[in-house]
């Protein structure tokens, strides 16, 4: 992104209008705001939506939120387990 009023800036809305594009690209919109510690209670079982699977975490967003959760296995050689019985719920 060039900065607004500059001839590069100017030369690229001109490429944008000719391609038919609005000139100036809207912003990308910021990444969701990260759980915070008050709202997963530990012991108690939360919906989450899963939105990346690696091999060793999982990104989920909460249901009915924009906030987002990493989940990671365990280092040590210990392996963490989850289950899908919280994730499966809200999907019916």
């Amino acid at each position: 992104m060039f900065p607004h009023g500059s001839p590069a800036a100017s030369l690229v809305a001109r490429y944008r209008t000719w391609l038919g594009l609005a000139p100036f690209a809207e912003p990308e919109a910021a990444r969701p705001p990260k759980v915070d510690h008050d709202d997963i209670v530990v012991g108690s079982p939360i919906d989450l939506v899963v939105l990346a699977c690696k091999t060793n975490a999982l990104r989920c967003r909460l249901l009915h939120s924009a906030r987002e959760v990493t989940l990671r296995t365990l280092r040590g050689g210990r392996r963490a387990t989850y289950t899908q019985h919280s994730l499966s719920r809200g999907a019916g």
